[in-house]
């Protein structure tokens, strides 16, 4: 496709995902399935052509509906056992990455609606650049499944953090999503990657954000129930119980406790 009937056919496409977005309920059963295609179309039109207006437009809808959606529930649990298991890769855990780290910010009192929507945008983008589908899923560099990718994809893979997060710095309207998008995969005790950073960089947002990704690479592709997330929460003990992410990381293992 040519560069200018591309850019018809992405402007198009973003329009309608517009439209729907502005139309649907946030209670509607259809309001995941309009989300995911909204953020497909968005990874799709910044790949191939950058930042727009029309971009920034589809940015604003696609966060408010997600924050509306993610408030629509009582909890992280009832909205987690709506969630769609029939799509798996970096569109559906950035999506889960958004419900999820709003949710944990509505538990710890955090009212604002900027903060809201700098973690709805940063889990937007976080992946978006990935060259494969399902390295959305991966999160430690020692993970066997890397052994699974060539030599470029995996430099791709530890380098996409710091490239999506010089994207980011373009979308001046959501300060700081720069920072939260190039520590994503970071961890305490210098355990992530790509720069190993120290416990006193990890914000707390950057503790939110994490624990929410992290958790999101889990549970994408799979129907969600409590034994999966205990299990998931499980793994994640000894890393993420400690400094700005042991207040999330408990949030959630609290409210998973029991059946």
């Amino acid at each position: 496709i040519k560069k200018d009937e591309q850019l018809k056919y992405l402007e198009g496409e973003s329009l309608k995902c517009l439209k729907a977005i502005k139309k649907i309920s946030p209670s509607s059963v259809d309001v995941f399935i309009i989300l995911l295609k909204s953020i497909t179309v968005f990874h799709q039109y910044m790949l191939a052509l950058g930042l727009t207006p029309t971009i920034l437009s589809l940015a604003n809808g696609i966060t408010d509906l997600t924050i509306n959606v993610s408030e629509s529930y009582r909890g992280l649990k009832d909205l987690l056992k709506q969630y769609p298991d029939l799509y798996a890769g970096i569109a559906s855990k950035s999506l889960l990455t958004a419900l999820i780290a709003n949710r944990i910010c509505k538990s710890m009192g955090w009212d604002s609606i900027t903060t809201k929507k700098k973690l709805a945008m940063s889990a937007i983008l976080q992946d978006y650049n990935l060259p494969d589908e399902s390295l959305a899923h991966i999160n430690y560099i020692s993970d066997p499944r890397i052994q699974n990718y060539s030599d470029t994809r995996v430099k791709e893979f530890y380098g996409h953090p710091i490239l999506a997060a010089e994207v980011a710095r373009q979308f001046t309207m959501f300060p700081d999503i720069d920072y939260i998008i190039e520590h994503h995969h970071e961890l305490p005790q210098k355990k992530g990657f790509p720069a190993q950073v120290p416990l006193t960089k990890l914000t707390p947002i950057c503790g939110v954000f994490n624990t929410a990704q992290h958790l999101a690479a889990g549970l994408d592709g799979k129907k969600v129930n409590v034994a999966l997330v205990q299990k998931i929460m499980r793994s994640m003990n000894r890393d993420f119980n400690a400094g700005n992410f042991k207040e999330p990381y408990l949030i959630i293992k609290k409210q998973f406790s029991s059946k």
